[in-house]
């Protein structure tokens, strides 16, 4: 995530409720997963995969999320029903099971969210009926087990849920859903139950999604997922969506045009509405940046392992641009149009693609590890497309005098800032200082190669600093410990 501000608009107001119209999508919802649980072995899943990464869907014990979701726009609502088959990796005996409800997070420091009000309903597990009780401020769930789910044994959790779905505030009618479906807590010695303001929330283990997403016809799913199917009837249309292993589903709702490129065999596609305030000219920088940052950041770090990589433009006129990554999916909020922060922002958020979404972090006690990753993959790719001196402008802008500006260590964990500008000076700009520090030390061959490595061994996992450290020690052969320890300071 980045924005070039740190500006707090207004609360959007919650609009009227109407159950009338959202019971008429849910009848027609194509069948009930509480009624059949569907198989995984039936779900084409390498659908949403490029072909040379297709068997990464049959790794084992990645958990299964199959999701039905029913969005009515006009009274801002969203109904769903989850069945998560899960296998325990642990390690220990399971008493209970934790899941996170990211919708419910308190409003952030840009004045997002708040207003999830996601609430569950007939919860099961292996289809015994649980009673759920919430945790961390409404954020987390826990459903206490008869009896515990041994290490390695598979457990299927079925729950309904009803939530707050409508658009961010001063943006057109679109409908981003982001950590709408409620996910499976992380578990490091006991299930991870995190809060922040920060804009980033979602700490999670990849899995594998299929969803049925219904909605009036005339609106379109922009996803990180890959569209397998859609079926209309009558004035409402469901659109089914598989991913690869993910770490979440982003989803987004809207009256969409779109335009498509191919990058290396990955296609790019820009969602924006029609008629609406992102003009074409806009939506096709967007496309231009971003088959760029992808050449880059493929040959870089390793090839893009998913078919496509789908951006959703909104045009939000908060005084400040922002930009927000998940797997498979970016979403870009312009400040009157497409701008030189916006240019940036497309190169941050496809580095995020790799630090991120590809390799996971602990983003609430390493929140450095992937954005000071993704803040100097933007520099990296200005070096190959804008030229050395653009670049170069670039980095000390936007590193070095954020970085010269921060007054706390780079390995603090994110409740240990007292603001988001403090956080931002650390994380990425001292961390973007600190990425630069390693590859002047081990050199452009070895650092390079160094984070192909990196992404290769954690691909679809969740990676910690010593991760980083032993795989650029081992493509240049050199002892770096003393670098960061140094570097990252107490936290």
């Amino acid at each position: 995530m980045i924005a070039d501000r740190f500006a707090m608009p207004p609360r959007r107001r919650r609009p009227a409720t109407r159950w009338c119209a959202l019971l008429v999508l849910l009848a027609l919802l194509p069948g009930s997963l509480h009624a059949r649980p569907l198989d995984p072995g039936e779900v084409a899943y390498a659908a949403a995969m490029r072909p040379a990464f297709a068997a990464d869907v049959a790794r084992p014990q990645l958990p299964r999320y199959h999701v039905r979701l029913a969005v009515d726009p006009a009274a801002g609502r969203l109904s769903g029903e989850l069945e998560l088959l899960f296998w325990n990796t642990t390690g220990a005996a399971l008493p209970d099971v934790v899941l996170r409800l990211y919708q419910n997070f308190p409003q952030d420091v840009f004045g997002d969210g708040g207003d999830g009000a996601a609430a569950l309903s007939d919860a099961r597990v292996d289809g015994k009926p649980v009673e759920p009780r919430y945790q961390a401020g409404h954020t987390a769930v826990r459903l206490a087990l008869a009896r515990p789910i041994e290490p390695g044994a598979a457990a299927q959790i079925s729950l309904s849920w009803t939530a707050h779905a409508g658009p961010l505030h001063g943006t057109d009618d679109t409908i981003p859903l982001l950590g709408a479906i409620p996910q499976l807590a992380v578990w490091d010695g006991g299930w991870r139950t995190d809060v922040t303001r920060m804009p980033d929330h979602v700490y999670a283990e990849s899995g594998l999604y299929h969803a049925f997403v219904s909605a009036p016809a005339e609106w379109a799913v922009a996803s990180g997922g890959a569209e397998i199917g859609r079926t209309t009837r009558g004035a409402t249309a469901t659109t089914e969506l598989v991913s690869g292993p993910v770490r979440e589903l982003a989803l987004a709702l809207g009256r969409f045009s779109s335009i498509e490129a191919d990058s290396g065999g990955v296609t790019l596609r820009v969602a924006y509405r029609r008629d609406g305030k992102v003009p074409l000219a806009a939506a096709q920088q967007v496309l231009r940046r971003a088959v760029q940052s992808l050449a880059t950041t493929a040959e870089r770090y390793g090839p893009y392992p998913y078919r496509a990589l789908t951006f959703c433009v909104l045009e939000a006129g908060r005084g400040f641009s922002d930009a927000r990554e998940y797997p498979g999916f970016i979403l870009l909020l312009l400040d009157r149009g497409y701008s030189p922060t916006t240019h940036q922002d497309v190169a941050h958020e496809v580095g995020h693609q790799w630090f991120y979404g590809l390799v996971g972090n602990d983003i609430y006690r390493d929140p450095w590890l992937d954005e000071a990753l993704a803040q100097y993959t933007t520099f990296v790719v200005m070096q190959q497309w804008d030229g050395a001196a653009a670049a170069d402008d670039y980095f000390a802008s936007e590193i070095a005098a954020l970085g010269g500006r921060a007054r706390y260590s780079l390995g603090r964990s994110v409740d240990r800032y007292p603001s988001w500008g403090s956080l931002y000076a650390s994380v990425y700009g001292k961390g973007g200082l600190f990425i630069a520090a390693l590859r002047e030390r081990v050199g452009d061959d070895a650092f390079f190669a160094g984070l192909r490595r990196y992404v290769e061994r954690h691909r679809y996992g969740v990676a910690h600093p010593d991760d980083l450290r032993r795989a650029l020690e081992s493509a240049s052969g050199q002892d770096l410990g003393e670098l960061f320890a140094s570097s990252l300071g107490g936290r």
